[in-house]
C-alpha cells in the first residue's frame, strides 16, 4: 500500500473514516520534542481492533528555538472492525518523559463500517454528528 493509499489525519476536530480498502491511517501531532523534551504517548484505544504500526518524529525544517516538528503515528485497523459500524477513539497524551505532568491531550473519533454500507453519503452525515457547531 503506498502513501497516497493511507488516511493522513492533522486534526481532532474531523473524525477518521476508515474502509475496509483503506485501513491504514495515520495521524499526525505537532511536537517540539527536540528542544523542548516533550514527547506525544499513545494512551488509548482499541486494542482489539486497532493496531500501532510506528510512530516517528520529523523535525523541523526551521532551527529557531521552539519550533515544530511533527510525530506521525501510523495505525492499521483489522478485519473485526468492519463487522458492524463502530465507534472508537484513539487518545494521546503529551508531557516530558522525566515529568509526570499533562501539558496537552488530543483524542480522535475513529469510525468503521462495512464496505457495503460506506457511501459519499454515509461519510458526510458522520462528519456532521463530530462536527463542532460554534
Amino acid at each position: 500500500m503506498s502513501l497516497a493509499d493511507k488516511l493522513t489525519i492533522t486534526s481532532a476536530d474531523q473524525p477518521v473514516i476508515v474502509s475496509s480498502s483503506r485501513p491504514e491511517f495515520e495521524i499526525r501531532l505537532p511536537s517540539n520534542t527536540g528542544s523542548t523534551g516533550y514527547i506525544w504517548f499513545l494512551k488509548r484505544y482499541n486494542q482489539d481492533i486497532i493496531e500501532p504500526v510506528s510512530m516517528v518524529y520529523h523535525s523541523p525544517d526551521s532551527n529557531l528555538m521552539g519550533a515544530s516538528g511533527v510525530s506521525v503515528w501510523k495505525f492499521k485497523v483489522n478485519s473485526r472492525a468492519f463487522t458492524v459500524p463502530q465507534v472508537m477513539t484513539v487518545s494521546f497524551i503529551q508531557q516530558r518523559r522525566s515529568q509526570v505532568e499533562l501539558t496537552r491531550k488530543a483524542d480522535f473519533s475513529i469510525i468503521t463500517f462495512p464496505e457495503k454500507h460506506y457511501t459519499s453519503r454515509i461519510r458526510e452525515f458522520m462528519k456532521s454528528l463530530f462536527s463542532t457547531h460554534d
